[in-house]
C-alpha cells in the first residue's frame, strides 16, 4: 500500500482524543493530524467501506501536504508545484482538505463546510488569508490526478446471463485478486515517484550474485 495511505491508516487507527470522540472542535499539533481526524469522522458518518475510506483519506493527505509544503518548503511536493505560494500553511492545508472532501462526498458539503469554518475560527484565521487560495489551487490538482485512478469499474460489469446451478461458476468482481469491491476496481498506487531507497552498505551486485547462487542450487535440485 502506498505511503500516503499508510500514514492515513496509522492515524486513523490511533485512539481518538476526547474532543474527537465527542465531536467537539479540537486542536492537535498540525493541520494534517486535525484534518485526518475530521476526514475520518465525516467518512465514518457516511458509512464508507474501509477500502474506499483509505483511498479518500490518502487524497486528503496528499492535497493537504502539497498545499502546506508549497508554503513551508523543506520537502519536495508530492504532485502540485505552486510558485510564490504565501500565507498561512494552516489555512492552506485546511482549505485543500475541505475542497478534496467536498469532491469526494458532495452530499456532505454542508457538514464539511461547517468543520472548515469552525477550524479557521479556532485558529484565528480568516477566509481571505492568502493560504486559502493556495489550498484552493492544490486540491483540484490532486483530484484531477486521481480522477481515472481505477477506483471504479469501467466499463461496468455486464449482467450475467448464464445459469447459477451447482458447478456453474459465476465471476464475482469483489473476489478477484487486488479488488476490494466493485467501488474499488484496481486503484493506482499513491506512492511517491522517487528513486528506490536502499539501506547503507546495500549492493545491487551482491544481491544479483546471491540470487544467481540460489538459482543454481534450485537447478541442481531439479536435476536430481
Amino acid at each position: 500500500m502506498a505511503a500516503l495511505v499508510s500514514v492515513g491508516l496509522t492515524a486513523r487507527d490511533r485512539e481518538p482524543d476526547e474532543g474527537t470522540r465527542s465531536g467537539a472542535p479540537h486542536v492537535r499539533a498540525d493541520p494534517a493530524s486535525d484534518w485526518n481526524a475530521i476526514t475520518t469522522r465525516v467518512m465514518d458518518a457516511n458509512g464508507l467501506s474501509p477500502a474506499t475510506a483509505a483511498l479518500g483519506l490518502a487524497m486528503v493527505h496528499a492535497s493537504t501536504y502539497d498545499a502546506m509544503i508549497n508554503i513551508d518548503g523543506g520537502f519536495a511536493p508530492y504532485h502540485v508545484v505552486l510558485r510564490e505560494a504565501t500565507g498561512s500553511s494552516t489555512s492552506a492545508g485546511a482549505r485543500a482538505a475541505r475542497d478534496t472532501l467536498v469532491q469526494l462526498l458532495p452530499d456532505q458539503t454542508a457538514s464539511i463546510e461547517k468543520e472548515y469554518v469552525n477550524y479557521l475560527a479556532l485558529h484565528k484565521l480568516t477566509a481571505d488569508d492568502p493560504g486559502v487560495a493556495v489550498g484552493a489551487e492544490a486540491a483540484p490538482e490532486i483530484i484531477a490526478l486521481r480522477r481515472a485512478d481505477g477506483r471504479f469499474l469501467s466499463p461496468e460489469v455486464p449482467p450475467y446471463l448464464g445459469k447459477t446451478e451447482m458447478g456453474q461458476w459465476r465471476p464475482t468482481p469483489s473476489l478477484e485478486p487486488g479488488r476490494a469491491g466493485p467501488e474499488n476496481a484496481s486503484p493506482r498506487s499513491h506512492r511517491h515517484r522517487t528513486a528506490p531507497w536502499r539501506p547503507a552498505g546495500h549492493s545491487r551486485r551482491a544481491r544479483v550474485v546471491r540470487d544467481a547462487g540460489v538459482g543454481a542450487d534450485l537447478s541442481r535440485a531439479r536435476r536430481q
